[in-house]
């Protein structure tokens, strides 16, 4: 499928405390449409439920169900997006290769079945990457990755989303204004 016929869905990925949900705030803030990260509803979910799919519990079932609500989320955004025939561009804080690097960190292999329908739903290129920042990563609740997993994680990230055929473009190690602007300058460039 052509990039002109995918709808304007573009990611921001990365390593966990890199900034991507800063800058996702500040497109919000702009008046953007955001979709908030899967992994850390799931989390939250999973735990307020006391739960067992967790990265730290039992990762390849946490792994399954991100696939999962990664899918689930795209076809829902593209649901409204088609239903208001919407043209601004929609930015999700993590996508469906995040899904791919999460089983891939940890050695599972994804059910076929989710492989198959997660690679009909694309993202416009290019991926946003917030790169390994040291000097603003923290842990949080949900965030319990060490720095040397964190950095490790990017790396995995960017692997995933070359391998599944999008550029990547690594954000500036600047304020969330600046990474706003540059990401605005660059989708509506495509």
């Amino acid at each position: 499928m052509s990039q002109i016929h995918l709808p304007p869905f573009y990611v921001i990925t990365g390593g966990p405390g890199t900034g991507k949900t800063t800058v996702l705030a500040e497109l919000a803030r702009r008046g953007h449409t955001c979709v908030h990260e899967d992994a850390r509803a799931l989390i939250q979910e999973q735990v307020a439920v006391g739960g067992t799919a967790v990265p730290w519990a039992d990762a390849p079932r946490f792994a399954d169900l991100l696939m999962e609500r990664s899918i689930a989320t795209y076809r829902e955004q593209a649901t409204v997006f088609s239903a208001q025939n919407a043209q601004s561009p929609i930015f999700f804080d993590r996508g469906i290769g995040d899904a791919f690097t999460c089983a891939d960190i940890i050695g599972h292999s994804l059910p076929a079945v989710l492989c198959e329908r997660a690679k009909v739903h694309r993202y416009r290129d290019p991926v946003f990457l917030a790169p390994w920042w040291p000097e603003i990563y923290t842990t949080d609740t949900e965030r319990r990755q060490g720095r040397e997993e964190a950095e490790r994680t990017e790396h995995a990230v960017t692997k995933t989303y070359t391998d599944l055929g999008y550029r990547i473009v690594r954000l500036p190690l600047s304020t969330p204004n600046e990474r706003a602007d540059f990401i605005l300058r660059l989708s509506a460039a495509l």
